[in-house]
C-alpha cells in the first residue's frame, strides 16, 4: 500500500506539474487499475497561491492552453453532448453513452447549484456552508466509463480572499490534472467576479487540490520523465476580465457552441474568447 501523504506549495500550475511529475517519477508505486499500468502517489494536497498563473511551459508536454479554454467554455455551455469538444480531445467521445452525451460536463452538474453558493457567500461571507457535489449516486449509475473525477468543491473566504477546495477521487498527472486545474481556477476567478458584483470587495486567494490517487499511465513515463528536469517557471497569467460571470456568458451566449462546430471554429472562439474577456 502506498504510504504517502503529501501536502505540497507551489506559486504556479507549471511548478506544480514540473515537482509532482518528479515525484510520481522517482517515488511512485506501480500499480495496475482496470488493466493499465500506472505509477501513482495517495494522497496528495496541493496548493497553488497564484490561481492566475495557468501556462504550461515544459515541451514535452505539448501544452494546449486554447484547447482549456474551449473545455470550460464547454462546461459553461452545460452542453451534456460531445459532439463538439470531442474534435479536440478524443477521450470525450471515448466515454459518451450511445447517445453521444457524459454526465462528466461540471458545468451541467454544477449550474444549479452555482446561485445557491452566491446567494450563501453574500449573506454570510465566512459560511463553511458554500459547497458543490458532482460525483454521486444519482449522477453515476447509467455509464460505467464516464464517473467524475471531482468529488466536490468548496469556496471558502477568509481574509476577504476566496478560495477554492476541490476534492478528486482521481487525477492523471499529465492530462487530469492540468486541464481540471485549468478550469477550476478560472472557475474560482468567476465566482469571484459574481461575489464582487454582489458587493463584496474581496480578492482572489489560494487554490487548493486534493487528490486521493495522483498518477501517471505507463504510455506517458518519458513525458514525466523529462518534465520532472524541466525547472523553467511560466509566468503566463490567465485572468477572467471582471465582468466575465455566467450570467454575462448565457446572456450573449458568448463562444459556447452547442450546435455541431468545425474544430477551427472552436479553437477560433477560444481565441475570441481570449482576446475580448481574458486578461493574459
Amino acid at each position: 500500500m502506498t504510504k504517502h501523504n503529501m501536502t505540497f506549495n507551489f506559486e504556479s500550475l507549471n511548478d506544480s506539474f514540473s515537482f509532482l511529475s518528479a515525484v510520481i517519477h522517482h517515488e511512485g508505486e506501480h500499480i495496475v487499475n482496470r488493466q493499465k499500468k500506472c505509477k501513482e502517489i495517495i494522497p496528495s494536497s496541493i496548493c497553488i497561491t497564484d490561481p492566475t498563473d495557468l501556462h504550461i511551459t515544459q515541451p514535452k508536454r505539448k501544452f494546449n492552453f486554447l484547447y482549456s479554454i474551449s473545455e470550460f467554455l464547454w462546461y459553461l455551455s452545460c452542453d451534456l453532448e460531445t459532439k463538439n469538444i470531442s474534435k479536440l480531445a478524443k477521450i470525450w467521445s471515448d466515454i459518451s453513452d450511445p447517445s453521444g452525451k457524459v454526465v462528466s460536463n461540471y458545468g451541467a452538474i454544477i449550474r444549479s447549484q452555482w446561485d445557491t453558493v452566491i446567494n450563501e457567500l453574500v449573506s454570510d461571507s465566512e459560511s463553511r456552508r458554500a459547497t458543490i457535489t458532482l460525483n454521486s449516486s444519482s449522477n453515476n449509475t447509467t455509464n460505467p466509463l464516464d464517473c467524475p473525477c471531482t468529488m466536490c468543491i468548496q469556496f471558502l473566504i477568509r481574509d476577504s480572499k476566496l478560495n477554492l477546495i476541490v476534492t478528486m477521487r482521481s487525477n492523471d498527472i499529465v492530462f487530469g490534472f492540468c486541464n481540471d486545474v485549468f478550469c477550476w481556477c478560472l472557475f474560482q476567478q468567476m465566482m469571484l467576479n459574481e461575489l464582487n458584483e454582489k458587493g463584496l470587495d474581496i480578492e482572489l486567494g489560494r487554490y487548493i487540490h486534493n487528490v486521493g490517487s495522483l498518477h501517471a499511465y505507463e504510455r506517458h513515463y518519458q513525458i514525466i520523465e523529462s518534465c520532472s528536469r524541466y525547472n523553467e517557471s511560466s509566468r503566463g497569467q490567465i485572468k477572467l476580465k471582471e465582468y466575465v460571470t455566467w450570467k454575462y456568458m448565457e446572456d450573449y451566449a458568448k463562444h459556447m457552441p452547442v450546435k455541431n462546430t468545425s474544430k477551427e471554429e472552436l479553437e477560433a472562439q477560444a481565441i475570441k474568447f481570449m482576446a475580448k474577456d481574458v486578461y493574459v
